[in-house]
């Protein structure tokens, strides 16, 4: 807990929702449905973003977009990041919140290897969350 604390409220120059975000995308990339499931529930409950924009992760600021892209390469392949993506990062985020985006998507990553080596099977809380969001047909 002192380490998802740390990562996600105790720096400040990212809002959280966009953190919350880069969580799932990573979750998401990897193919984690328990994570996804997890970190959706707990980005729909806990910071409040609608259901539709953690469902469909999209978002209309650029900003936001790059973020999320730099979380899909550095989450799948990360050693295919380029000089481009990290210009084009770089363009739209201070260092103190470059700084912050690679903390949040190496905790989420983290996250990832825990619970693939795990092996945690969805908890009826969280399959109870999927049906009531139709999950499955919502993200299709």
């Amino acid at each position: 807990l002192r380490l998802h604390d740390a990562v996600l409220f105790h720096a400040h120059s990212l809002p959280t929702a966009l953190k919350a975000l880069l969580l799932v995308t990573c979750a998401r990339t990897h193919g984690n449905e328990y994570l996804d499931t997890f970190l959706s529930r707990l980005a729909i409950d806990q910071y409040h973003i609608p259901a539709a924009s953690v469902l469909h992760v999209s978002s209309a600021s650029k900003a936001v977009t790059t973020a999320l892209g730099l979380a899909q390469v550095a989450s799948s392949a990360p050693l295919t990041l380029t000089p481009s993506h990290l210009y084009h990062v770089r363009k739209q985020f201070s260092d103190e919140q470059v700084v912050e985006l690679a903390a949040t998507i190496a905790y989420a990553n983290y996250l990832h290897r825990v619970t693939s080596a795990a092996g945690s099977p969805l908890e009826p809380i969280l399959m109870n969350f999927q049906n009531t969001l139709q999950w499955k047909m919502g993200r299709e």
